[in-house]
């Protein structure tokens, strides 16, 4: 049997598309498809899983599936072009002024926090949500870099494809990079040099370092350099280390999740303010910039999820996130919000 009627025969009782997940890597063309099984809050020792973490807190739900297959990502992409189409959205809102009036209130607490991410949303519907939601599946694993992801249910869900790994292990080797700033790939030299980008990045790289420690040695920290994916550049700035316990990685994703580069610094002063912002208490429950993972044995690895649409019933939402400084204008930040939104709503719409 050829790898596209094993795919097809997966895909046949659409039980994948109620209950689900999946997990690819664009550089090494493979993708891991999941459905069925169960969700769990307690961790058990099975040999492949997924786990996802809660935002603001340090909770997990794992997610042991019932079957899961591993083939090449480009037979999965041709399977799903049967589903690409151009989805009709019948109605749109946005939340950026929740992001302004966060905004004033950062602002008013620089005595305390050095940097905040802040995000805002738009929601929207659209004429046939089944075929939309299909379509959207295309659209994550052709985002064409990074890696594709998502899990999802029966009314709830979310789909993407981040540039960010929080971590990943093989064996008693760890991997991760820190990633922030961002800008339209033109203007990737003055990303370079920006004072406000470098500060953000220098931030993430250091409450990496920070965090880190405890659980490695031999810690080993790159040259920052530009990072493409899609149509923007990101300061990219490579680890690598010696990971002391392998079986204690869900500690290490608790330590490093969320990171300075979607959460802040000083960490806990800044959980505690975006567990406070207007937007937090308007949307209590929150997954966007917080952690998937997919373990196997001996091997593990860890994503944060951005760049990415979620669902909840009939309405769809896209969540985007910018870091903020002292030196921030909200102007420019709205303008950064505004660019990433579009870059999703580019390549699902």
């Amino acid at each position: 049997m050829n790898t596209l009627s094993v795919i097809e025969q997966f895909m046949f009782d659409e039980e994948f598309f109620s209950f689900g997940a999946m997990l690819a890597d664009t550089e090494k063309n493979k993708i891991i498809l999941a459905k069925g099984g169960e969700i769990s809050s307690q961790q058990k020792e099975e040999q492949t899983y997924f786990f996802a973490k809660d935002f603001y807190t340090d909770t997990f739900n794992y997610y042991y599936p019932g079957t899961f297959i591993e083939v090449p990502l480009s037979e999965v992409i041709s399977y799903f072009e049967r589903f690409k189409s151009h989805p009709e959205i019948i109605e749109t809102i946005n939340f950026d002024h929740l992001y302004e009036t966060d905004f004033d209130s950062f602002k008013e607490n620089l005595d305390t926090l050095e940097k905040v991410v802040l995000i805002s949303r738009e929601e929207f519907r659209t004429k046939d949500f089944k075929a939309s939601l299909k379509h959207f599946f295309y659209s994550a694993l052709n985002f064409g870099t990074g890696h594709p992801y998502g899990f999802w249910n029966k009314t709830h869900g979310i789909l993407g494809a981040t540039p960010e790994l929080l971590f990943e292990v093989k064996g008693d080797e760890l991997f991760t990079f820190a990633l922030a700033g961002t800008a339209k790939r033109e203007d990737g030299e003055f990303l370079l040099t920006s004072t406000k980008d470098r500060h953000e990045h220098n931030i993430v790289i250091d409450d990496i370092k920070e965090k880190l420690t405890p659980f490695c040695s031999d810690i080993q920290v790159g040259e920052t350099h530009l990072h493409p994916f899609k149509h923007l550049v990101h300061l990219k700035t490579d680890f690598s280390a010696k990971f002391n316990d392998f079986k204690n990685f869900i500690a290490l994703t608790q330590k490093m999740s969320p990171t300075a580069a979607l959460g802040g610094y000083p960490m806990n002063e800044c959980m505690n303010f975006l567990r406070q912002t207007r937007y937090a208490k308007r949307f209590p429950h929150r997954i966007f910039g917080s952690t998937m993972g997919l373990v196997k044995p001996q091997e593990v690895i860890t994503l944060v999820m951005i760049r990415n649409l979620q669902w909840a019933h009939d309405q769809f939402i896209i969540e985007s996130g910018g870091g903020v400084v002292k030196e921030s204008i909200l102007e420019n930040e709205l303008n950064e919000i505004e660019l990433k939104r579009n870059i999703i709503k580019k390549n699902y719409l």
